[in-house]
């Protein structure tokens, strides 16, 4: 429990200096009917709608691969960090409605990380996660947006900007993936293979390496 509010307290704070990139600061910025100003002002909109996207797809990702490659993730734990996070956010700019998005994203995210388990020893599964969860995140939330109140951007531009959300973090995790397996390295080649550990369980400490006696004098 105290790494897992470690992690929301850190996503918390991020989003917060963020937050013209989260998906609940601005859903008119796609949601309802089309704005009636200058094409330039339109075309701006758009691009801050889509960039704020891509800016919290890669937060999401960073923080969801540091849970699943540090520790074994409990069930709901992911469920738990979207909503609150979720629902921290929407109380900046009263969009409290939007909360079910971030708690159905979550745990369709716990659900998928359950199946897939992935690892640093299996790389494939750890960019399946990278782009699943952000992709599953925005296709929930646009979707949730065109039922509720309609979106004014086009088809083409709404679903590009979902699946480029999934592209730029799979991409992402591969920093991500050699930042976690470079400590395991060793100049003679991989090291054992980690052992993950229980959200929360302290790390092994070190055995201590063994010193040869000085010969004495002669």
């Amino acid at each position: 429990m105290p790494a897992l509010l470690s992690v929301l307290a850190t996503l918390s704070v991020v989003t917060l200096f963020t937050e013209y990139a989260h998906p609940f600061f601005g859903p008119t910025l796609l949601a309802g009917p089309m704005p009636v100003l200058p094409r330039d002002e339109i075309f701006h909109r758009q691009m801050h709608g889509v960039l704020g996207m891509l800016v919290y797809s890669g937060l999401l990702t960073g923080i969801v691969l540091m849970v699943v490659v540090r520790w074994t993730v409990p069930l709901g734990a992911l469920t738990l960090v979207f909503g609150i996070n979720g629902a921290l956010m929407s109380t900046t700019h009263d969009h409290q409605a939007l909360v079910p998005i971030a708690l159905a994203a979550g745990l369709l995210a716990d659900v998928l990380v359950h199946i897939v388990r992935p690892s640093t020893d299996r790389p494939a599964r750890l960019r399946l996660i990278a782009a699943v969860v952000p992709l599953t995140y925005y296709a929930l939330y646009v979707g949730a947006l065109h039922a509720s109140v309609g979106v004014w951007w086009s088809v083409h531009m709404a679903t590009g900007a979902v699946i480029l959300s999934g592209v730029v973090s799979d991409y992402s995790s591969a920093w991500w993936y050699y930042q976690a397996a470079a400590p395991f390295q060793t100049k003679d080649g991989p090291s054992q293979r980690r052992v993950q550990r229980t959200a929360g369980q302290p790390a092994p400490r070190p055995t201590p390496a063994r010193t040869r006696p000085c010969a004495p004098e002669s």
